[in-house]
């Protein structure tokens, strides 16, 4: 197990690479999932700790589908 906060940051790629793979994966579940591989983390620092290597999660924004209509009254 990971003592350090040094140790913790030697794990940040493979956090990093578990969010670019699967960007619907929540904090709680990486932290999960550090903890199988012998990290134990709290979620509250992958957050910490994604957001400050500019990691921001956010839905895109819902759109309406243009019909033929809309489109001619464009």
């Amino acid at each position: 197990m990971l003592e350090t906060q040094k140790d913790y940051r030697k794990c940040l790629p493979c956090t990093w690479s578990y969010v670019r793979h699967d960007t619907s994966l929540s904090t709680r579940t990486l932290a999960r999932k550090l903890e199988n591989i012998g990290v134990e983390v709290s979620y509250r620092t992958i957050g910490r700790h994604l957001s400050s290597i500019g990691y921001v999660k956010r839905l895109p924004k819902a759109t309406p589908i243009l019909t033929e209509t809309h489109k001619k009254h464009r």
